[in-house]
């Protein structure tokens, strides 16, 4: 699957990107280098993993932010908490969802569990509730993890949802018209790539 998504991809980019010259312009100002804010940064990040071995979490998040807020606000007000939503009520809404007794027994009973089902199965989850949380609610109900793990890989081009970095790197963009201009390439491609995996697998 990896080897055909690389397969075509390469063939966009032949197809897509110009024929000329890239060229760089040169940075009006140096990048400013902050290593007391990457030494707080990186102690903060091993006192979080720890916090979070210990399942100390709410001390471990009041720590981070008292920190930052106290030595380094301004990193706090360049956070993009509307994109950290998004991405956080995703997971918290699959996890509610998939609890809900109608979708797990409807999930149980669904002929997924292996082959091209499980395969298509997850592409079609992708596109709604994204590739990773598609693999955690997929992954009781289908057996066959290398189809599952294949889907959702493919499953992350198509909708803009298919891939949280997708809409990561449509807020960094900025385009205009960049929502429409990703789909008329990422759903070409994505119908691309899943016929050839599934006429792979198949063969």
């Amino acid at each position: 699957t990896v080897a055909i998504m690389l397969f075509w991809l390469f063939v966009a980019v032949w197809v897509l990107v110009p024929r000329t010259a890239i060229t760089l312009r040169p940075a009006t100002e140096a990048p400013a280098v902050q290593p007391r804010l990457l030494t707080l940064a990186g102690v903060l990040f091993v006192a979080f993993v720890v916090a979070l071995e210990r399942h100390w979490l709410v001390a471990g998040l009041a720590l981070v932010f008292g920190a930052f807020l106290v030595f380094y606000p301004r990193v706090l007000k360049g956070v993009d908490w509307a994109l950290l939503a998004i991405i956080a009520l995703m997971f918290v809404d699959l996890r509610q969802l998939a609890e809900l007794p109608a979708v797990a027994s409807l999930l149980q009973h669904a002929p997924i569990a292996e082959g091209w089902r499980a395969y298509l199965a997850a592409i079609v989850a992708s596109q709604f509730i994204s590739n990773v949380p598609a693999a955690i609610l997929l992954d009781g109900p289908v057996r066959d993890l290398p189809a599952l793990a294949a889907g959702v890989s493919v499953g992350g081009f198509g909708c803009v949802l298919g891939s949280l970095a997708n809409l990561i790197a449509l807020r960094l963009a900025r385009l205009p018209h960049g929502l429409r201009e990703f789909h008329k390439i990422s759903i070409p491609f994505l119908i691309v790539c899943a016929l050839s995996a599934l006429w792979l697998r198949m063969g």
